[in-house]
């Protein structure tokens, strides 16, 4: 988690989407992260990472400044229109 704060720096005013289930390593960072940096933790509908209108919308909804995906959410997201009014995203990270 210091490696990743250091790397992928939160702050107070960051909001995390969590949408990865707590089966897999990766939901690790999206619960905790945002925790210890003292930013806001958002979670999103059981299986909504599976449906790219709700990613989006979900985003603007609820403000998301950091994202964390996989190549094929991304690529999903991408194909949104919505996606370019999600102005208050600055960081996506992906994961392989």
């Amino acid at each position: 988690m210091s490696w990743m704060q250091s790397t992928f720096p939160l702050g107070s005013t960051d909001r995390v989407l969590q949408k990865t289930a707590v089966s897999f390593d990766a939901s690790v960072w999206e619960f905790y992260a945002p925790l210890l940096a003292g930013a806001q933790l958002v979670m999103a509908n059981p299986g909504g990472h599976r449906d790219p209108f709700y990613m989006v919308e979900a985003i603007q909804r609820e403000k998301i400044t950091i994202l964390q995906v996989v190549p094929t959410i991304l690529r999903l997201l991408a194909e949104e229109p919505e996606l370019r009014e999600c102005r208050q995203l600055k960081t996506i990270i992906l994961r392989r």
